[in-house]
């Protein structure tokens, strides 16, 4: 209790205190003067020596201000030197980028240098089965070199090699080989003379032991002149008749009307010369020359006259051939080549076209005016209702896929092997190898559907197998590898076949949605290689109506190939049933006069 009252005391007087004014402190209370002297004076120098120390204090900030300014003048030359070291750095950073770039390209370049080196070795040294068709063009275009054709705006330019001479030792037959599935045919003759041995000059003590044939083939060459004695006269009506009466022994009178219209030649000899021209590939100047040796004199616009004579009457069989390559449901095959065209102001590259239709052994040329457009290939199909056409990867027959909605457009797949062939044997590339192999199972495929004849249904079946299906995945997996992450350096023929096979992928396996449809486009191709050939041997089309007649004639010529028959022999007949004045054109066709 005394300890709280003396607190509550306390409390009571500090706040009395608090409640009175303060007293300010005067601290010269009670000096005497000499006191107060000193007590100035030492107040006086305490003020001199914060003064100094102040002034000391000023001018170590002073110092301290300086120093913290060159420090900031030294942070910003650092960081401005920092700044031109990043960019140097970044500059450092471009230039080796594009250096590596700069290395990548050349690395790519060489390899298609060498692979251009290795193309033109084969075409120097190599043996004609390594040799490109073409080596030497006088006329650029896209038939040039169409296979690497490829869907980009690249193409593939080829250095033309110099042809070298090669011996070869020769072989002799027994040790050549023959090739798989082929056998050693038996020399015959159609035309046979059978000369009877007379054995009565065998020696009375002879013994006969057997008789045999020995086979001698000769050769007559020879162009017959018939001359037919006419006799003109008048009737006694009035009527002038110039006419030819056969003798009753002459057995060959009947040759007077073997005469082909227009003309001072038979069937026959049109039909040869037609066969030489065209199947052959025969110039006009070299069958002028055969003709010479034949005991024949002859001009070359006489038998160019005689070609267009028989072309008149073929083509007469166009509309009706036609209608039977591009009937309701057909699966045609399409190819066009390049030919020269003679101006006044030198040589035109004009085009040829070729329309194979395999289920009616039909095979169509036409020619229109030369043109290459898309134009051409519409107009000759009109409203006809196909329903697939298979070609090449000529963007001509692409620009059809919109044009023609219900037709189905497959392009070849030989044309994608072929590329990754020449990648792989020219170019050195062994990625190419993986598409070689997976090709070829396909193409096994399909050599199997024939040997066990399968219907269309089946292959359709088999085409659309899950074995096929996974196949077919392991492809587009390996060319998307390629063409968008595979970093290593690809050749020009590598490049050209990934983008042809990515291009066109759609066409090239649309031939699994029906079991009548082929995978590539060989049919055509080979149907057009003798334009080819002739292209060669000829030069150049001296006319527009050449070409037509050349036109005319590969479609009689390739058609009859189709059906298994004498070109040769179908002209002849077909000469001398119109010469007997047949003009029922449809009937009068390969595919149904051969037949007959």
């Amino acid at each position: 209790m005394d300890e709280l009252a003396k607190r509550i005391l306390h409390r009571r007087q500090l706040e009395e205190q608090g409640d009175k004014p303060a007293v300010p402190y005067n601290p010269c209370v009670g000096m005497s003067p000499e006191e107060m002297s000193r007590y100035i004076q030492f107040l006086f120098e305490q003020i001199q020596q914060k003064d100094a120390q102040h002034k000391e204090l000023l001018e170590q900030l002073a110092g301290i201000k300086e120093e913290l300014k060159r420090a900031n003048e030294t942070i910003s030359s650092n960081t401005s030197e920092q700044q031109r070291l990043s960019t140097l750095v970044l500059s450092l950073t471009n230039q080796l980028h594009e250096a590596q770039q700069t290395i990548t390209d050349l690395a790519r370049k060489n390899e298609d240098l060498q692979s251009s080196l290795r193309v033109s070795n084969k075409h120097r040294f190599g043996s004609s089965s390594q040799k490109r068709k073409s080596e030497i063009k006088e006329i650029s275009g896209r038939d040039d070199n169409k296979d690497d054709f490829d869907g980009t705006a690249d193409s593939l330019s080829e250095s033309s090699g110099m042809s070298a001479i090669v011996t070869e030792s020769p072989v002799s037959s027994s040790s050549r080989p023959s090739r798989k599935g082929c056998t050693n045919k038996v020399m015959s003759a159609d035309y046979q003379v059978f000369h009877k041995c007379d054995v009565s000059r065998i020696p009375a003590d002879a013994k006969v032991l057997k008789k045999s044939i020995r086979k001698v083939f000769d050769s007559v060459n020879l162009i017959v002149e018939h001359d037919f004695e006419e006799v003109t006269y008048r009737t006694s009506d009035g009527r002038i008749v110039t006419t030819y009466f056969p003798v009753a022994d002459d057995k060959e009178s009947h040759i007077y009307d073997e005469r082909v219209q227009g003309t001072h030649a038979t069937g026959n000899l049109l039909s040869t010369l037609a066969f030489n021209r065209y199947q052959m590939a025969t110039p006009a100047y070299r069958e002028m020359a055969r003709m010479v040796e034949m005991k024949m004199s002859v001009c070359r616009q006489t038998l160019i006259n005689w070609y267009g004579k028989i072309a008149d009457k073929l083509n007469n069989l166009i509309p009706a051939m036609k209608d039977e390559a591009l009937q309701p449901g057909a699966n045609v095959n399409v190819d066009e080549t390049w030919c020269r065209y003679q101006t006044r102001f030198g040589h035109k590259k004009h085009y040829m076209w070729c329309l194979a239709n395999k289920s009616a052994k039909t095979i169509i040329f036409f020619y229109d005016e030369g043109k290459r457009s898309r134009n051409v290939l519409r107009e000759f199909l009109g409203d006809a209702k196909i329903q697939s056409l298979q070609s090449d990867g000529y963007n001509v027959y692409m620009y059809l896929d919109n044009e023609l909605n219900d037709m189905e457009h497959l392009c070849c797949m030989a044309h994608v092997r072929a590329k990754f062939k020449y990648a792989l044997e020219q170019g050195m590339d062994k990625r190419a190898q993986f598409f070689m192999d997976k090709i070829g199972w396909l193409y096994n495929q399909e050599k199997r559907y024939r040997a066990e004849h399968l219907t269309a249904e089946e292959i359709k079946k088999e085409r659309n197998s899950e074995r096929m299906n996974i196949e077919i995945a392991e492809i587009r997996k390996k060319l998307d590898y390629h063409l968008y992450f595979d970093q290593s350096p690809q050749g020009d023929l590598m490049r050209k076949a990934l983008n042809y096979m990515n291009a066109f992928w759609g066409q090239l396996f649309r031939y699994r949605n029906d079991g009548n449809y082929s995978i590539d486009n060989s049919l055509a191709e080979r149907c057009i290689r003798p334009m080819a050939l002739e292209r060669k041997n000829s030069l150049f089309f001296c006319s527009t109506e050449g070409a037509k007649t050349s036109a005319i004639f590969h479609t009689i010529i390739e058609t009859c190939k189709q059906l298994g028959v004498s070109a040769r022999e179908y002209i002849k007949k077909f000469l001398d049933e119109v010469s007997s004045g047949r003009s029922d054109w449809e009937n009068l066709t390969p595919s149904r006069l051969a037949i007959v």
